[in-house]
């Protein structure tokens, strides 16, 4: 596979750093007026895509030699996967992380079941990829370090669990 061109690893570095910063602003703008009911539907139609996703990639485990990780006729190599899975945990879980500082204290007992069966999928879905793709928790631990902190926060002890964190309590 040719390496990787300057450009796109700059640019790959500059979207990881700078999507938190643009949650944050945005969550700047809503955070006035947040509609509980609206924010558990969202929650629970993210629970949905992470379930169908489940299912694709235990497909993909029940039948391995139908499949290769490809992007753009590429090949993806480890490292490459470990970029894509920690990009989208590390935008789930920052988005959570708002999501449940944003509905406010009185919120969190309607807005914490859906969180924490997000959380349930996201740590059944890397048990799947972690056993698919060998080596992959190793590279993808220093991607995701800074949303470790809300995971804990969140108390999502099977996400804790499956990266081999040390327990929440």
């Amino acid at each position: 596979m040719p390496p990787i061109p300057p450009f796109q690893k700059s640019s790959r570095a500059f979207w990881a750093s700078s999507i938190p910063l643009l949650i944050s602003s945005a969550a700047v703008e809503v955070k006035a007026d947040i509609k509980v009911e609206v924010v558990v539907d969202l929650l629970h139609e993210v629970a949905f895509i992470l379930n169908d996703a489940l299912i694709n990639v235990q497909y993909i485990v029940e039948h391995p030699t139908d499949f290769a990780l490809t992007l753009s006729d590429t090949i993806l190599s480890t490292k490459e996967v470990s970029f894509v899975v920690g990009t989208v945990i590390h935008l789930l879980f920052t988005v959570l992380g708002l999501v449940y500082a944003a509905v406010g204290v009185a919120a969190h007992g309607v807005v914490g079941p859906a969180i924490a069966e997000i959380g349930g999928l996201v740590a059944k879905l890397l048990t799947v990829v972690l056993a698919l793709v060998p080596g992959l928790l190793a590279l993808l631990i220093p991607t995701i370090i800074s949303v470790i902190p809300i995971v804990y926060h969140l108390s999502l002890a099977n996400v804790v669990a499956v990266l081999g964190l040390p327990p929440l309590f």
